[in-house]
């Protein structure tokens, strides 16, 4: 980044040592996507965002992407690079805890205000960005397998918001197992799932962020083919708040005994404290059969 020193930041890609250098052969694209991708080129070279190199190594294709502006984004394919990388020891932070630390300041810095990875996040509340829900409120019924896993695929990113989840779509799993289209049926108990879910997203609850030190409960409710846990907190005037919904559909071994059920019950919980990444002094149980 332009006025960054080297000495302050850079960054390196280690390599494993029998990796091979690979120039991909070079794409073609439509004329007015070639226009697109020059100009954007020539904007990132004058910022100095980028520069020319000569006798490379590696080349990497040009990977168009529209932006919602309708403006175009140049990604590069580094999928042999990829290949070629030593993997981490350790994983990478998921959104949910980038999430809930970002709840805990007052500013948010390279962001959009008060957006974060299609949250709107606020320093003690995290509500769903409205056109995240807009977006799936619009969707009309899948009429494919594709369409359907599109759809479970959006939904599932919003899953924290989302009570019971697990139950709600799990009358689309034979849909997403099936091997073509010409086997796919949509029917009135698909469409009161597909519409129960739009109007839950409608309204959805707005969560908070976990205060430190302070009581947490922990809501679970079994049946024969799922699971779910609600932890909840208590703001400073006494009002109840949802920090997560986690839920999950059971397999068929684990509903025939109890034992399963009773360990899905306690990773749940340890699953939930986990993602609190805070102390936990109180939990409160409750368990509907």
């Amino acid at each position: 980044m332009p006025g960054l020193d080297h000495s302050l930041i850079e960054h390196r890609l280690s390599l494993k040592p029998n990796a091979r250098p690979v120039k991909q052969t070079p794409r073609r694209f439509a004329p007015e996507i070639n226009l697109k991708i020059k100009e954007e080129i020539e904007r990132l070279i004058k910022a100095k965002f980028i520069r020319t190199a000569r006798y490379v190594e590696w080349v990497s294709n040009i990977v168009p992407m529209m932006k919602k502006n309708e403006k175009l984004r140049v990604c590069i394919d580094v999928r042999d690079l990829t290949n070629a990388t030593p993997k981490d020891e350790y994983f990478m932070p998921i959104a949910n805890m980038l999430i809930d630390s970002a709840a805990e300041n007052e500013i948010l810095s390279f962001i959009d205000a008060g957006n974060f990875l299609d949250f709107v996040v606020h320093k003690k509340r995290i509500a769903i960005d409205k056109s995240k829900a807009d977006t799936i409120l619009a969707l009309f019924a899948p009429k494919s397998k594709k369409e359907v896993q599109s759809f479970l695929g959006k939904v599932n990113y919003l899953r924290r918001f989302i009570s019971n989840l697990s139950d709600q779509t799990r009358v689309f799993a034979p849909l997403v197992k099936i091997k073509s289209d010409s086997q796919f049926e949509w029917t009135n108990e698909h469409q009161q799932a597909f519409e129960s879910i739009k109007t839950y997203l409608s309204k959805a609850p707005i969560m908070t962020n976990v205060r430190p030190h302070e009581a947490l409960k922990l809501y679970i409710a079994a049946s024969i083919n799922t699971i779910g846990f609600m932890l909840a907190q208590d703001d400073e005037d006494g009002h109840e708040w949802a920090v997560y919904y986690l839920n999950q559909v059971l397999t068929d071994i684990e509903t025939r005994g109890q034992m399963y059920l009773t360990l899905k019950l306690i990773i749940g919980s340890y699953i939930l404290m986990d993602r609190s990444t805070k102390m936990v002094q109180g939990l409160k149980f409750l368990l509907s059969r």
